[in-house]
C-alpha cells in the first residue's frame, strides 16, 4: 500500500539485461584489498572510464574538507553555529607548507550541513560573504588548486523547501524513498531532478569561480 507495507513478491516480468563478471587473480604482495583497488584501478584505465593523473608540477594536491556550520535546535526555531568560516579557512591554508590544495567546503549554505542545499551559492551569514569565499577560491585556483561546495543532488531534507513532491522518488509501491543523514531524516529525487539540481548549482558556482564536490551518486541507487 501507500505507506509501504505489505509482501514481497517476484515480478510477473523480469528486468531483462546481461550481465558480465570478471575475475582477477592476484598473488603475492598483491593479493590483499589494495593490491584489489590497484587491479580495479588498471582495469578503469583499459576500458576508458578512469584516467592516469596527471601533475604538472612536482606538488601532489592535499584535499581538505572544512566544515562550515551547523545547526541547533532551539525552542521553536533553529540557530546556525559556525564551526570554519571563510577567514579561518583562509588562515589555516595560509598556514600549510602545501600551496596546491583541493578544498571541499560542507555545510555552506543556510543553516548549515544539515539544511537543505540551495540551488546557487548562498553563503551561511556567519561564515562570512561569498565575496571573501570568491577571493579564497581565485587564491587558491592561481596555485593550482580549487574550491568546491559540498552538494548532494539526489536527496531533499523533510519538511523543507527547495523541491517539489513531483520531484520525490518513489517505490513501486508508491511509498517516498529515503533516509537519515547526520541525524536529519531525507527523500530521494527523481533522476530528472538529480539532473537538473546538479546542472543548475554547478552553472551558478562557475559564474563565481567556484567548483561543485558531489557526494551520493558514486554509491547511491535506487
Amino acid at each position: 500500500n501507500r505507506s509501504g507495507a505489505g509482501v514481497t513478491i517476484v515480478q510477473p516480468q523480469t528486468n531483462a539485461f546481461d550481465i558480465v563478471q570478471h575475475y582477477r587473480f592476484l598473488t603475492g604482495a598483491d593479493a590483499d584489498y589494495v593490491g584489489l583497488a590497484r587491479a580495479y584501478q588498471t582495469f578503469g584505465v583499459e576500458k576508458g572510464f578512469l584516467r592516469p593523473m596527471t601533475v604538472t608540477s612536482g606538488d601532489m594536491p592535499l584535499r581538505l574538507e572544512f566544515l562550515g556550520a551547523e545547526r541547533e535546535k532551539l525552542l521553536f526555531w533553529y540557530r546556525a553555529i559556525p564551526m570554519t568560516t571563510v577567514e579561518q579557512m583562509r588562515a589555516i591554508l595560509e598556514a600549510l607548507p602545501v600551496r596546491r590544495v583541493e578544498v571541499v567546503y560542507y555545510g555552506w549554505q543556510p543553516g548549515g550541513a544539515a539544511a537543505q542545499t540551495p540551488l546557487r551559492p548562498q553563503l551561511e551569514r556567519t561564515l562570512g560573504d561569498l565575496k571573501a569565499l570568491e577571493a579564497l577560491a581565485e587564491t587558491l585556483t592561481l596555485r593550482g588548486g580549487t574550491l568546491s561546495l559540498y552538494f548532494d543532488p539526489q536527496v531533499g531534507v523533510v519538511d523543507e523547501g527547495g523541491y517539489t513532491r513531483s520531484e520525490v522518488a518513489m517505490a513501486i509501491t508508491r511509498a517516498t524513498l529515503g533516509g537519515y543523514h547526520r541525524g536529519v531524516r531525507k527523500v530521494y529525487l527523481t533522476v530528472e531532478s538529480v539532473q537538473r539540481r546538479l546542472k543548475t548549482l554547478s552553472a551558478a558556482a562557475r559564474e563565481h569561480g567556484l567548483e561543485v564536490a558531489v557526494d551520493g551518486v558514486s554509491f547511491r541507487l535506487y
